[in-house]
């Protein structure tokens, strides 16, 4: 099984992508599945899955009617700001407009760490 690496530093000076560091572009590349989806859970942190796991994290909300107030939250989030999108051959991963707005992505430092189910990238203020 591929290991995704632990934590990076990813460039996202440019106004619509972030630019991975080539051990997460090696390891993007290295799957099978090449589609990602692009969101934030809680509009503070910037999360990117594999498709399927998005997938999964819809039938999730859907199969936890118990927690629906929460969990319709959180599907609410995931569809406002995701979008599906690939690592293009340099290593940059679109995120959408409303994504970079909403966590204040454009031009600052971020910091990309491994999840259970995908990496998470996280604005850091100096």
């Amino acid at each position: 099984m591929i290991e995704p690496p632990r934590e990076c530093t990813p460039d996202a000076s440019t106004t619509r992508t972030v630019k991975l560091p080539a051990v997460f572009q090696q390891y993007f590349d290295a799957l099978r599945e090449k589609t990602l989806f692009v969101t934030s859970l809680d509009r503070r942190v910037a999360q990117i899955y594999l498709s399927r796991f998005g997938r999964k994290n819809e039938e999730f909300f859907e199969a936890h009617r118990e927690f629906a107030k929460i969990a319709n939250s959180v599907a609410f989030n995931a569809a406002d700001l995701g979008a599906e999108t690939v690592v293009d051959g340099q290593g940059r991963v679109l995120f959408s407009p409303e994504l970079r707005r909403a966590l204040e992505l454009e031009g600052r430092d971020c910091t990309c760490t491994r999840t259970a189910a995908g990496s998470s990238t996280e604005r850091r203020d100096i």
